[in-house]
């Protein structure tokens, strides 16, 4: 949104200056070429400005782990997350994807079904396991798992 707000400004800022240009070239008696010349000072502005919206590929973020990565990182931290890892079933994971936004580089949606702290199933809940900057991996609920189609199961996750 504030992306599009930015890039409309400035093209009202173009065809304002433009419309001064045409004022001006008017008075001299050129009447047709300013239209041409205000379609081509818009076009290179936006064409500027959403150049400059692209980050450079030192700002890129590096590419997500790939599934298996993230799996092995996931299983080695789930005896640690779950409170009764044994009873975990029902798993599924998603694929991994960039998550810059929790300080991150990888993330990927689990859901799973284990035993609450009363000793019964409280049904699937869907997780999000992060890979941090720092090497550390976390687990915990997620808010939000639209972006996490397709899920496939994860037998391997599953409690013995």
């Amino acid at each position: 949104m504030r992306r599009w707000f930015i890039i409309r400004a400035a093209s009202i800022a173009v065809a304002a200056v433009a419309a001064a240009a045409f004022a001006r070239l008017r008075i001299l008696g050129i009447g047709a070429l300013p239209i041409v010349i205000v379609h081509a000072l818009r076009s290179s502005m936006l064409l500027a400005l959403l150049t400059a919206c692209t980050a450079s590929p030192s700002q890129q973020p590096p590419p997500p782990l790939s599934l298996a990565e993230m799996k092995a990182q996931l299983l080695a931290v789930r005896n640690k997350t779950f409170r009764d890892p044994a009873s975990i079933r029902d798993a599924q994971i998603g694929y991994p994807y960039n998550c810059t936004w929790y300080s991150a580089d990888s993330c990927v949606c689990l859901v799973s079904n284990s035993k609450n702290g009363f000793g019964g199933y409280g049904g699937l809940t869907q997780d999000i396991g992060r890979v941090n900057r720092d090497g550390s991996v976390t687990i915990e609920p997620a808010e939000n798992v639209d972006h996490c189609q397709p899920l496939t199961a994860w037998p391997e996750f599953n409690g013995r």
